[in-house]
C-alpha cells in the first residue's frame, strides 16, 4: 500500500481552519480560567495578557484565511499568511521598545483589509439597492419625528433666565445647575468671562462668554455647553462696578434648549436618506429600463424562432 503525502497547502480547507479556530479558542479559554484562578492566590493576570493577546491574533489570522481561502486559492492564501507573518517579525525587530504592538499591527491591517474586501465581493448590488431605497423610506419618517421633537421641545420647553454671578464662589442656579464665575478677562477691545457648569456635583463643561468691540460695533459671544440632553446657551449681559471702578459682579443669560439634538440629528438623517432615495430611485429606474429592454429582446427572439418552426 502506498503512503499518501499531503502538500501544506492542501491542508488549508474550511474543516481543518474551524478545527484550529475552535482549539485556540478553548486553549484561551481555560488559560482566562487559569488568570481567575491564580489571580484569586495572589498572583497577578497581567503576566497572562501577552498570552491571551497573542491566541487572539493567531484567531484572527486563521479566521481570515477562513474567510479568504476560497477567493484566493490555497497557495495566495498561504503566501499571504507568511508574509503576514514576517511582516509582524520585521515590525518587532525594528521597534522592540514596542514589540507588541508592532508585532499587532501587520496581522490587523491585513484582517482589516480581507475583512472589506470579503464584504465588497460579496455584495449584491440589486439587492442593496431595493433594500437602501426602502430603508430611505423609513430613515425620512424617522427624521421628520426627530425634528418634530426636537423643535418642539426647544421652543415650548425651554428655560431662560438672568443671572448675576460674583467671584467669591456663590453661584447662580438654574434648574439643576450651578454656574461658577472663575475669571474675567477685560481690556478697551474686548471682555471674556470664564464659567464652569456644574451639576451634582460633576463638572459639565467650561465655557467663555464675552462681547468684542469691533469698529465700534459690539459682538456677543454665545457659548454653548451641551449634554446629553440639553443644549446650554451662555450669552454675556454687562459688568457691575462700584464707585472707584472695581467689578462687583456680571450678568449674564442662560437658555436651556432641551433636546436640541434630536433636530440636528433629524436634519442630517433627513439629507443622508434623500440622498440615497435620489440615488437608488436612479438606479432602479435604470434597471428596470435595461429589464423591459431584456424583456422585449427575448420576446422578439422567441418569436423568431416560432416562424422558423412553421
Amino acid at each position: 500500500k502506498q503512503d499518501t503525502y499531503y502538500k501544506l497547502t492542501e491542508l488549508i480547507n474550511d474543516e481543518i481552519l474551524m478545527l484550529l479556530t475552535a482549539f485556540i479558542m478553548i486553549l484561551a479559554t481555560i488559560i482566562t480560567f487559569l488568570i481567575l484562578i491564580f489571580s484569586m492566590n495572589g498572583y497577578q493576570p497581567e503576566d497572562y495578557n501577552t498570552k491571551i493577546g497573542t491566541l487572539t491574533l493567531i484567531t484572527i489570522l486563521i479566521m481570515i484565511q477562513c474567510l479568504l481561502w476560497r477567493k484566493l486559492g490555497r497557495k495566495n492564501i498561504a503566501l499571504l499568511t507568511a508574509i503576514t507573518l514576517t511582516a509582524s517579525l520585521i515590525s518587532m525587530l525594528l521597534y522592540p521598545q514596542n514589540i507588541i504592538i508592532a508585532g499587532t499591527t501587520p496581522i490587523l491591517i491585513i484582517a482589516f483589509i480581507g475583512s472589506l474586501y470579503k464584504i465588497i465581493t460579496t455584495i449584491n448590488p440589486k439587492k442593496i439597492t431595493l433594500s437602501l431605497n426602502t430603508t430611505a423610506a423609513h430613515l425620512i419618517h424617522l427624521a421628520v419625528i426627530l425634528i418634530i421633537i426636537g423643535y418642539t421641545s426647544s421652543n415650548y420647553l425651554n428655560t431662560e433666565t438672568n443671572l448675576t454671578l460674583e467671584l467669591d464662589g456663590t453661584p447662580g442656579t438654574i434648574n439643576n445647575y450651578n454656574l461658577y464665575l472663575r475669571n474675567i478677562e477685560s481690556s478697551e477691545q474686548q471682555i471674556f468671562l470664564t464659567l464652569e457648569i456644574w451639576s451634582d456635583n460633576t463638572l459639565i463643561g467650561t465655557a467663555t462668554p464675552g462681547l468684542i468691540l469691533i469698529n465700534e460695533q459690539t459682538r456677543n459671544e454665545i457659548r454653548v455647553v451641551d449634554t446629553l440632553t440639553e443644549d446650554i446657551y451662555l450669552t454675556y449681559q454687562k459688568v457691575n462696578e462700584d464707585e472707584l471702578g472695581t467689578i462687583e459682579n456680571v450678568e449674564i443669560n442662560v437658555k436651556i434648549l432641551p433636546l436640541m439634538k434630536f433636530l440636528w440629528i433629524g436634519l442630517w438623517l433627513m439629507a443622508i436618506a434623500m440622498f440615497l432615495r435620489v440615488l437608488t430611485a436612479t438606479k432602479r429606474k435604470t434597471d428596470i429600463q435595461t429589464t423591459t429592454k431584456d424583456k422585449t429582446y427575448y420576446e422578439n427572439l422567441f418569436e423568431q424562432e416560432l416562424k422558423k418552426q412553421q
